[in-house]
Formats: structure tokens, sequence, C-alpha cells
């Protein structure tokens, strides 16, 4: 255990890509304990052989397909006559488009990657900051993974067996209160800072135009959640239904696409799920030798052994979650670390879908911390700043997604609500 821990930092503090930093791990470790180095290309295929995490580069495509056909545009239009008004107007309206987008794609890095690029240089403009700019991006995004469909609640779920459909259900109100605590953040800071607002009415006509542009765009989440909710298919079939969709809406509607468009997206998507899914394949590797030593036994043992208090093992899994988050990619922690622990708050009594979302969080919010904060270094890319006046930033936000995970870790029903109203909990 000592030689795969020293081993996994090694690489890590190397900054070798998360992947090859599990695969080489489990390799050195199959050498070590002398099991047969066949088991290392069997584990893989079998951690990546499951109909559920074949939504993952359906939902990766979804999202590309509105983000290239310029229905951004639109949701932004749509989300400025939402709250443009307020004081900080267009920062509002960055965080209501990261919402609206949360419900489409499920990543927290294609979301910064879709709309840093139109916000943070239009910001920049009417004098909010780079570095306000890009730190309000990267946190509006880290409500995309909550806000459902969600890529890591597809990862978590196939890694713990925990109904995904639930864990949709369940992501509702805590991904929308990370989205009006931001806002929260953004009003304070408008007032003392004198941010701008939108000072012209827009008028009736106008806003029902904007209204009607941006249907199609929001009729996707719709489209996606009422079939896993109302039980027509499962999430892996919605997310290819959100794919059919996007190609039809696209190409026939608001013809901003052709049918030739979609090989290059589709290499895109195949390269960004092939990623994710070698994370998955080499930590099915590291979770086999975990419990040829006992790792799960052991780990639960250590925490029981401090309290066996349920509110106080929660804490200790969040704060350790959070400390994971800020030097791990947040895939590979689902992978590595939820099989572990979710039995040990199981066991203790929380939910399994309550359990589920308050450690997802956790583990989310590591998107926009320190030192390896993957939405941290997307925005930082799109500006060309340095991390430091980013980070500074970003403190108000860090600190409002905490409170908003301390609030849903010791008020269930803010999780439970929503799955009970549709037979999942």
């Amino acid at each position: 255990m000592i030689l795969l821990t020293a081993t996994f930092v090694v690489l890590l503090i190397l900054s070798v890509p998360i992947a090859f930093v599990i695969g080489v791990s489990a390799l050195i470790q199959l050498i070590v304990h002398r099991l047969p180095l066949t088991l290392l290309p069997l584990q893989m295929v079998d951690g990546v052989n499951s109909f559920t995490l074949l939504a993952i580069p359906l939902f990766i495509m979804a999202g590309e397909i509105m983000s290239r056909s310029g229905l951004m545009e639109n949701i932004l239009e749509f989300s400025n006559l939402l709250v443009g008004r307020l004081r900080g107007g267009l920062a509002h309206t960055n965080i209501v488009c990261s919402t609206i987008f949360g419900g489409i794609s499920g990543s927290a890095v294609a979301d910064v990657s879709a709309i840093g690029p139109v916000f943070i240089p239009a910001m920049e403009k009417e004098g909010y900051g780079l570095d306000f700019s890009a730190a309000l991006t990267a946190s509006a995004a880290i409500q995309d993974p909550i806000i459902p469909p969600s890529i890591l609640m597809v990862m978590y779920g196939a890694a713990t067996g925990v109904s995904v459909g639930g864990l949709f259900a369940g992501g509702f109100l805590p991904g929308f209160l990370i989205s009006a605590g931001n806002m929260v953040v953004v009003w304070v800071l408008a007032r003392r800072r004198q941010y701008p607002t939108r000072q012209t009415k827009i008028p009736f006509q106008v806003a029902l135009r904007t209204t009607l542009h941006a249907l199609p765009a929001l009729i996707m989440p719709i489209v996606i959640l009422g079939g896993i909710f109302g039980g027509v298919f499962t999430p892996t079939e919605a997310a290819a239904v959100a794919v059919l969709y996007g190609a039809l809406l696209t190409v026939f509607v608001t013809k901003t696409l052709k049918w030739s468009d979609f090989l290059p997206i589709a290499l895109v998507c195949s390269k960004r799920a092939t990623i994710v899914l070698f994370i998955i394949a080499g930590a099915q590797v590291l979770g086999y030798l975990f419990a040829i030593m006992r790792v799960p036994t052991l780990i639960s043992a250590t925490i029981l052994s401090i309290s066996e208090d349920p509110w106080v093992v929660i804490m200790l899994v969040n704060a350790f979650l959070l400390f994971v988050g800020c030097f791990m990619d947040a895939g590979a922690s689902i992978i590595l670390f939820t099989p572990i622990l979710a039995p040990i708050l199981h066991g203790l009594g929380f939910h399994p879908l309550h359990a589920g979302i308050v450690m997802i969080l956790a583990i989310d919010i590591g998107l926009i911390t320190p030192p390896v904060g993957v939405c941290l270094f997307a925005a930082a890319a799109i500006t060309g700043l340095k991390l430091e006046p980013i980070i500074k930033e970003l403190v108000p936000f860090i600190i409002i997604s905490v409170v908003v995970l301390l609030v849903i870790t010791f008020v269930p029903e803010i999780v439970l609500i929503v799955p009970r109203l549709f037979g999942f909990a």
C-alpha cells in the first residue's frame, strides 16, 4: 500500500495525466504482488463494459451539438432577458446561462469551454475585470455536474450501483442552491464595486422573440429528464434521444449545422469521452487491487475509530473529498473513492441518494480549487492570466459552495424531496 501511494503521489507531482497515473500505479502493484499481468487489460475492459457508461459520450455529444450550432447565443439572450436588469446583470446572466447549459451537457469543463469565450470578453468590455470574469465563469460551471443530467452522476451510479435517475432527481435543488449562492455573491460584489446593469427595458415583442428563439434549446433538458422521470427510457437512452433531438433540430429547424458537421463533432466527443473512460478503466484495476489489499475495510475501520457518530463521519468524508479534489481529477475521485466511502455512509443510515449527492458535490468543488482545479485552468487559459488573481476572486465562490455542501449534508430533505416525488426514494 505504501508503494502504491508513493507511486501515485510521485506521478501526480510530475504532472503525468491522471489516467496514466492510475494505470502505471496499478501495473506496478500487480508486478509487486506477482499477479498475472493479464489482469490489467481484463479489468480495464470490465471497468468500461457498462451500458450506463455509454451515456457519457452521448451527453458530451449533445452538449457539443448545442454549443457548435449557435444555440448558446439564444440561451445567452434569454438569460439576459431574465436577470440583465439586476446590478451586475451580465455576471448574473453568466450564472443563469450556466444553469441552463448544465441541463444539456452535464460537464463543468464543457460549460467553461462553451460559455467562457463568449462571456469573459463581454464582461471585460463592460468593466468587470478579467480575473473576476474568469473566476465567475469557473465557479458557475460547477453547478453543471449537479444539475441533471450529469456525467459525474453517471460515473457514480456505475461505480456504486445507485440509481442514476434517482441521482439526477436528487441534484435538482442542490444545483439551484449553488446557482443562487453564486448570484448572492455577485449581488454583494456588484453593489460594492458598482458593476454595471442593463439600463434599457426590453420591449415585449423583443422579449417574446428572444424566448421563442431559446425555446428549442430549453426543450432539450425537458426531453431528457421528462423521459427519465416518466419511466420512458433509461439515462443512457435519454442521452441518445438528446443527441437525436439536437441533430434534427440543428439540421432541419435552425439549419445551423449540416450532416457533414457531425463527423468532426463525433471525433471531438470521442476524444473527450476516451479520456474519461480511460480513467474509469484504470480505476477498475486499482479497485480490484484495493479489494485484495482490504483497503475498504482498513479505511472503514480508521474512520469509525475516530467516531461512530454519523454526522461526524459524513463531515470527515466531506473533508477528505474536498482535500482529494484539490489534487485529483473529479472523475478519478468518483471511481476510486466513492465505492469505498459510500458503503460506510449507507451503513450509518444515510440514504444512498443523499450520500451520493453530498459526495459528488464535495468532489465537484475540487474543480475550482487549486492547485489542480480543471475549471480554474480552463478559465485561465481563455484569459491568459496567471492563476493567482483568479484564485483571489474565487475565494467567496468557493466559500459559498462549501456552505451549500454543509446545508445539503445536514438537511437531507433538500436532496430527497424531488426523488420522492418521482418514486426514486
